[in-house]
Formats: C-alpha cells, structure tokens, sequence
C-alpha cells in the first residue's frame, strides 16, 4: 500500500528547500525553518505515532502550529497555544488541565509533537477538572494527586488582582485576568504579578528595579522566572507569611492550590495590617470594661475585627453577636446591622424582612456596593460561610468605614502614647516572629512574648533546626494536640479550609496550665544547653512570665544557631565547627576582593562604610557575576543624602532575595549600620531638647555610672545644679573630673547607700544644710535612679531586708520623704513649675501583680522558695505603685513619674552570670539611650501633666501594670514602708 504524500505550502519566509540562518543571529540562536520535504516527513512520523489522527487533519494541525510559531523556533508558549485553542471553541481550563499530561519539556515550551499530543488528548478525553459546590478539583503533579481550590476565593482574588495591577506599566497589559477560567495561575507563573501583589500588600518590600520583566519579543526564560520566583518567596517570608512546602518551581508550574494560598495569604497580610491602634487610636474603645489596651493589643487582627464587629452590634442594640467569620455570618442578619449601624442612610435593614437566604445575602452586598465596599464576598460565598473571603470583606469594611469616633482632648491625652504603645523589642520581636513562622511553626506566631510562654513554639524550631532533638513524648500538649508532628511540616491550607477564629479563643493563646508551661519551657532550656547555648541562670519560669530580655536572648540565640548551621553545613573547610563572625567577614572581603581587586573592604560588621550599601552589592556582583545591574548603583559615600544610601540597600536586599537568600533586614538596617540585633529607633525627643536648667537643683542617686552619669552629664550640659548621691567618694570625685572635662561642669558628691537606712537619713539631712552657712532649701527634681538586680540571697541590706527591694524601694522611699520639704519649697517659690521625682522602675514591673511581703526579710520560709528573679520584678512593681501614690497624694505640689529606662547595657548587670551576661552584648541598647526617658521625665514641659504615669522607651508615655491602678494596693505598699522607717 503505498501513502500519498501531500506538499504542504509555506507562507514566506519558509518557503526555501534548505535551513536559513540569519545573518544577525549566532548558532546557538539558529531558527530551525523545515523545507516541505522536512514538513513532510514531520507529518509522516506523527501519523505513525497518532494513526486515528488523518492524513488531512495531520496536516492541519502542522499548518496551525506554524501559524502560531511566530519567531519559527519550533517552540511556541503554552499561552499561545491556549489562545488558539479557544479560538476554535475549546475552553480554557479544559487545555490548560489537559497540557498537564503533555510530555513537555524542562523548557515548558510547546513542540510541534506536543502540539499534536495535545490535540489528539483533547478529542479523545473529558475533562480531570471538577466542579462541585463552589469547589474545583485539579490535577496534581501527577494522576494519582489531585487537589481542590475555592472558586469563589479564585474569582475574588482575580478580582483583587485585577483591581490594583489595572494600568501597571509592567503588567498591566495581562489586565484584567478572565475571572471565570483558571488564567491567574497561569498568569502568575512568572512571579511578575505576585510581586507586585506583594508591594502592594506591604509597600517597598521589592525594589521592582532588579525584576526580570521580558517583553514580546524576548519573553523570559527558565533561569529568569526562578529569579523572579525566588524574589517572591523570599519576600513573602520577610512579610510573614508561611511559604515551607513552596518553591519558585511551584510557581513557575502554575500549581493551583500553593498559589492560591500564598496570593490569600499575602491580601490577608495587606488588609490586616491596617487593624492596629497605632493607626486607628479609637481602637481603645473596644476595650472591655475589665480590660486595657494591653490586653486588646493580645488580641490578633482577626480577633480585634470580630470585637469591631460585635462592638457596633452592641451600639445598635442587637442582639446577637459574632464568634467567627463563617456559620455567624452566613445568614446575613449580623452583616445588615454592621451595616446600617456604620452608615444608616445608605444601608437600610430591609433585608432582615427577607426570607430566603440567598436573597437576603445579595440584599446585603447591595448595601455594601453603595458604600463602596462590594468585594470579596459573592452570595454563595457569603451563604457558604467562607471564613477566608468573610474575613476580608469585614477588614475592608474596617479599613474603609471604622466607624469608630476619634479621640476626644482628654482621650488624646490619656492615650496619646498608644501609637508606640509596647514599642521596646517591637522591631526585634517582629524579626523573630517573622523567623519563627518560616520554620513553620503551629500556630503562627502573632505576639512572640506571648506565644511563646507554653513552649510549643520554641520546642518546635528546636526540632526543625536539629531534628530528631524533641522527644514529643515528654512535651506536654493542650487538648486535641499538636497540629505537627516530628519533623515539623506546614502546608497551606486549601480553599476556605482556615482554621475559625472564635472570640475568647485566641489560636495563639495556650490553654496549657502554668505548670505544664513551665514543665516544657524548662525542657526548652535543657535542649538549649545540650546544644551548647548560653542559658545560665535562665529559667522555663522567666519564658511563662514573658520577661522580654530573657525570651528575645533565648530567641536571637535560637535564630543565630540556625544561620550558623546552616552556613556550617555548606562550608567546604569548616569540618563541623560553627563558623564565626570572623570567618564570614574573611569570606566576604575575599569573595569580593578576588572578583573586583581594590574593592574596598570592611573592618567589621559595625564599619561605617557598610552605610553605603556598596560593600553588598559588590559582594553579591562576585557570588553571581552580572546579577548588579551597575547602572542602577548610586555612588554614594558616608556622608552622602540618607534616601541614596537607602536605595542602595533596598536595591542589594532585593539582589539577595533573587538569589534565593532570606533576609530579615529592613534597608534602614543598613543604612544606620545596625551591626546586631538591637539597635534603638530614632527617638522623638533628644538631649538636646532639654530646656535651659540654669538655677535648678538636681539629686541624682546612682549618677557615676551607666545610665546615671549619662543623665548626669546631660543636666550639667543645660546649666543645673547637680549633685550625683552615691556610697563611693572615690568612684564618683573620678566621674565628676570625667564629666567635667566633657561638660565644663562640676557636679557635686553626696553620700548616700540606699542599703542603709540611717545612712539615707543622713544623707537626706547633709543636703539640707550642707555646712553653717550653705544651706539648699529647695529641690527642683530627684531622680531615684540608682539599683540593683538579680543578687544573690543572701545579700541583704544594713537592717535585714532584700538587698533588692531595700535598695530599689525602701531606701529610695525614706530618701523621697525625707526630701519632701525641699521640693515642696522650690514648687512653692514659682519660678521653675512645680519640683519633680522621677522613680526609675522598668518592664519587668509588668511581670508581677503584687508585692509579698513576706519574702523581703531573712528567714521567713516563703522567701527560700523564691528567687532573686521574681524579687527584683516586685521591686520594679513597688517603684510604679510608691510613684502613683506620691502622685495621688501630693499631687498638688510635685510631678511624680515612673520610667522605664529600656533593656539598656548599666551597671545593674553587674550580678549577673552566664546567660544573661552573655547577652548584654547581643540585645541591650547603648547606655546613653537609657537616659533619655527620666531626662524627658525630669525636664520637658510637656511630661509636667503626666502626674502619676509610667513613661518608656525612648521619652513616650506609657501604659503601666493595671495591678497598680488599684489605690489599695498603693496604699498598703505606703503604709508598710511608713512602718519600716518609722523609727530611723
């Protein structure tokens, strides 16, 4: 039998009997054009392979393949081939699934015998893809997985997507995404769209400069679309989301339910982020009446969006009140109310008349679109209780129409602080929250100080970054258990599978006792030991009671190891030995000199230069040759504008991240040189904006050293008076020299030891009359700034009690009563306002709610049982409530204060050991920054109305304990330390 071959014509420029190659292009480049005879033999072959393909249709086929092979490179775009598809009748998802069992190459480019595979598969098979109750099933990575995506989260994303990338000059040419097929995934392949998603969440997370972007004419290859990619999932890691079991390949496979769960998560992290009460003050409203802001500000964004909700609920009168974002809102009653009750002109209730529920919730939407906020939710969705798309739609009705009223002036001035409320360790504890939930942990983490108080989490990243390590056995777990198991894993979540928010119960909030807390923290700090961390004198306890110095010491060193670890584990010569901070800075000035010589170096990671962001770059451009556009470097030097040198370093992160690497780092990390962790903000309020102190009389306790001279220093620097109270003579005459060569000023000694009660007397009374004729009959401002921390039990003071308590309280106490007289008498002569005490107290007076009493005195049993941890916080307490007090009853002649100076590198540490002395290095601010709070307190105008308050970092009013709201308790602390001195 002998076959008829038939000639295919060819259009120019392909009809040549032989293979062109362009002048213009290289080999390597070569466009392959097929002569008839070529296009013939093709047709032969396939027919063979295809035989229920005919002769004719075999040639059809070949004829539309080269239609749309534009550029002749035998290889066309899976989107090209989906568009011609389409256009003769056949659906998109119905080609895009069937692609998925075309034997494509790595290149993920069609062949022409892919071309006619695919074809051959869509005449001969149904559609994998299927559609049930608002849910798709898709194929997976191969016939035997598949996986179910939302519809409605699908088209609503879309939407989303479609809203903000409309007009993009990069994208906005793939706008708008068809909603109803499953393009966005396809359409996301590239990373182009999720980056631009991801800085429209979290604006200025990517320098859309180092974006692999192609065009029609050179679209982007393989190695590209995985920079892209990697820039993507390295940036979603630094804004929190959870991204373990996803890859750039992932991406760049187009698979449906990863991107799905990465898109949701990064629209959740953008409409969040704006529940907070440093941007919407009024949010203190939704405090309940046995609340704080402290306790709001524990509540996830999530949790704040259901007592937003039930709040305006409440106001309205209803009844009924929300638990969760699904079966509470599906019948679409609560919504009608939220909504009238925000805007009652344009959102009627009618629709509680309405019977059938799926007519009710369209009502709903409709009140929404006339205030503008018709998104997210459809009916079905709404109906369906969907708690993701439910969520969204009720945090963009928050962001669009709080409806909460602003703060009144007296409001303002109780609250005015809120918007840096708790700032102290903000930034360190958002990076290692942000380090936390990349390992994956379960749940995430919101609130680190107090997520981490039952141990789950830390056990957790133990067992990540040395697996094997946690015996789960021995952990104890709340009820229902872990989410995890060993090795830890995370998946996203699919379609609408979110876990309920429900008021009340916090997902990050343990229901574990307090002994079982502590029983797995101290396992914790057993498994950081035998890993060879630094945890002397660190307890489970200090974890549970959430001190702050002592869980981000515990963290940084948590976060560290597995950055040494894995550094270790790629080092060709490091045998297994961690690699220290010296080896990386030998590399990196290595790897940098050998591909630029002359480049210039850094001495260490606190080198001024590292400002410039130069260094990075150069040290990036030697790792990956040509990755540094250097057309787009700033030639900047130290000095140069802060904005040039912050593009330099926003420009190398956003380098970094296309490689794959994960960086925590904000650019202003760099600029500023934050060679660790801790590094203070900026301040609002400086040194230099105290007032001129000249004919001002200031008592310093504690002023030679640390935190004390600083304030010293900056008082005698603005013309006061200043007299530094201490026990040693010696020590202070070589401060006061010291500080007069700095200032051109002389302070004066006054002894004082505060552990000896008559000796404060004493002292007290040589201040009053210093000599026959030199007598100071007023005391503009007493900063009771001197301390001590953490001793050891069995140091106690001259009389018997704490060394702790009785020199942090009760030697401070005799002192301030016995001053009395003088700051009444500089209050009563007018001329500076009225005389202020400043009681230096700290963060660790949140950690307790009461004094016991009977652990200050040698001998009492109670007191064997305690520890110097747990009594230095009760000092700290005792300091708030001795300052509220003197405010409640003199508040007519003096300003009393309290202050939180910040984790700030002083003499206090002095007792210390081990651990927490290892971390004074790694996490405690620069001793002069500590000074600047009680130098707010003690001399800005402003800080005269903050009678009875608690100021923190950096000059900022703050929120004290609620424990020592109680009067009661204040008065009982007042009346036992009148007993105690009564007879001095």
């Amino acid at each position: 039998m002998t076959t008829q071959v038939r000639s295919v014509p060819r259009a120019p420029p392909r009809q040549r009997p032989w293979l062109t190659l362009h002048k213009s292009q290289n080999f390597a480049a070569l466009p392959l054009v097929l002569s008839p005879l070529s296009s013939n033999m093709q047709a032969i072959r396939l027919q063979k392979k295809y035989p229920e393909v005919t002769q004719d249709e075999m040639f059809d086929l070949i004829n539309r393949f080269n239609q749309i092979d534009t550029d002749s490179s035998g290889r066309v775009d899976k989107a090209a081939v989906i568009h011609n598809l389409q256009s003769k009748g056949e659906s998109y998802d119905r080609v895009r699934e069937t692609l998925k069992h075309v034997s494509i190459d790595a290149s993920g480019k069609v062949e022409l015998e892919d071309w006619v595979e695919l074809n051959v598969k869509l005449k001969s098979k149904t559609s994998s893809i299927q559609h049930k109750a608002g849910k798709v099933t898709v194929q997976g990575s191969n016939a035997n997985v598949s996986h179910t995506i939302n519809d409605d989260e699908r088209r609503e994303f879309t939407n989303h997507i479609n809203g903000i990338l409309e007009g993009d000059p990069d994208v906005g040419n793939r706008i708008p995404i068809d909603t109803e097929t499953m393009q966005l995934f396809d359409e996301c392949r590239d990373g182009l769209i999720l980056c631009k998603l991801i800085n429209d969440s979290v604006p200025d997370t990517i320098d859309m400069r180092v974006l692999n972007k192609g065009s029609a004419r050179k679209p982007l290859n393989a190695f590209q679309i995985t920079e892209n990619n990697n820039i993507v999932i390295t940036s979603a890691k630094a804004i929190g989301c959870s991204v373990v079991n996803i890859g750039s390949s992932d991406i760049a496979e187009g698979t449906e339910h990863l991107i799905l769960g990465l898109i949701w998560q990064i629209i959740r992290r953008g409409l969040l982020s704006q529940v907070d009460i440093k941007l919407h003050p009024e949010l203190y409203r939704l405090c309940e009446d046995d609340e704080t802001i402290d306790d709001l500000l524990r509540l996830t964004p999530d949790q704040i969006l259901l007592r937003w909700f039930n709040y305006h609920l409440k106001q309205a009168g209803w009844q009924r009140r929300v638990k969760n974002f699904s079966k509470d809102v599906s019948d679409g009653e609560n919504y009608t109310v939220l909504l009238n009750q925000l805007k009652p002109d344009e959102c009627s209730l009618a629709p509680l008349q309405t019977r059938d529920v799926r007519q009710r919730a369209e009502q709903v939407l409709q009140n929404a679109a006339a205030i503008g906020c018709r998104k997210y939710l459809t009916p079905a969705a709404l109906v369906a209780g969907n708690p993701r798309l439910n969520l969204a739609f009720v945090a963009n009705l928050f962001n669009t129409h709080p409806g909460l009223a602003p703060l009144d002036e007296q409001e303002a001035k109780d609250y005015g602080a809120i918007e840096d409320f708790d700032a102290e360790g903000e930034r360190e504890a958002r990076v290692f929250t942000l380090w936390l939930n990349s390992l994956g942990v379960e749940p995430a983490v919101f609130n680190l100080f107090e997520n981490l108080k039952d141990g789950l989490v830390i056990l957790q990243a133990f067992d990540k970054i040395f697996p094997g390590s946690v015996v789960w056995r021995r952990v104890s777990k709340p009820k229902g258990g872990l989410s995890v198991s060993s090795p830890v894993q995370t998946t996203f979540s699919e379609g609408g599978e979110d876990e309920e928010i429900e008021i009340g119960v916090t997902p990050n909030q343990s229901t574990l006792s307090r002994f079982k807390q502590v029983e797995n923290t101290n396992y914790a700090v057993d498994l950081g030991k035998q890993n060879g961390m630094h945890l002397v004198g660190i307890q489970g306890a200090d974890i549970v009671d959430g001190s702050k110095t002592l869980v981000l010491g515990l963290v940084w060193q948590l976060m560290r190891m597995n950055i040494t670890k894995t550094l270790t584990s790629l080092s060709k010569t490091g045998q297994g030995r961690p690699i220290s901070d010296t080896e990386m800075l030998k590399w990196a000035n290595t790897t940098a000199q050998k591909a630029k010589p002359g480049v210039k170096t850094i001495r260490s990671f606190k080198d001024p230069s590292i400002t410039t962001g130069l260094f990075f770059l150069d040290l990036l451009d030697a790792i990956h040759p040509g990755i540094v556009d250097p057309t787009l470097i700033i030639n900047v030097h130290e000095n140069s504008d802060y904005e040039d040198r912050r593009q330099n370093a926003k420009l190398a992160i956003s380098i970094a991240r296309k490689m794959n690497a994960l960086i925590f780092l904000v650019p202003e990390d760099i600029v500023d040189v934050r060679s660790r962790l801790m590094y203070p903000p900026k301040t609002k309020w400086g040194v230099d904006d105290i007032p001129d102190l000249t004919g001002q009389v200031i008592i310093v306790t504690g002023g030679a050293v640390g935190i004390g001279k600083e304030t010293v220093k900056a008082l005698l620097a603005h013309g006061a008076k200043v007299y530094i109270a201490t026990r040693s003579e010696e020590k202070t005459k070589v401060a006061i020299e010291q500080l007069k060569a700095e200032t051109g000023k002389e302070a004066l000694f006054l002894k004082l030891d505060l552990a000896d009660l008559p000796s404060v007397k004493k002292s007290a009374e040589e201040f009053l009359s210093r000599g026959a004729n030199s007598k100071e009959s007023e005391l503009h401002v007493l900063i009771n700034n001197a301390g001590v921390m953490s001793c050891p039990m069995d140091l106690l003071t001259a009389q018997g009690y704490d060394l702790q308590f009785g020199t942090n309280v009760i030697g401070p106490y005799l002192f301030t009563k016995l001053l009395l007289p003088a700051l009444f008498a500089a209050t009563a002569s007018g001329k500076h306002g009225k005389a202020r005490i400043v009681t230096v107290s700290s963060s660790a007076s949140y950690i307790v709610n009461r004094v016991d009493y009977d652990t200050l005195r040698d001998g009492n049993h109670r007191r064997s049982k305690s520890n110097p941890e747990k009594l230095y916080y009760q000092s700290k307490f005792a300091n708030v409530l001795v300052a509220r007090e003197l405010a409640r009853r003199y508040g007519d002649k003096i300003v009393s204060t309290s202050t939180n100076p910040g984790n700030i590198q002083s003499e206090l540490q002095r007792y210390l050991k081990g651990f927490q002395k290892f971390m004074i290095d790694q996490i405690l601010y620069p001793t002069p920054m500590g000074a600047i709070t009680q130098l707010w307190a003690a001399t800005a105008p402003e800080t005269a109305e903050y009678n009875g308050k608690f100021l923190i970092p950096w000059a900022r009013l703050g929120i004290a304990n609620t424990a020592t709201d109680d009067p009661k308790t204040a008065e009982k602390l007042w009346n036992w330390l009148e007993e105690q001195v009564k007879d001095i």
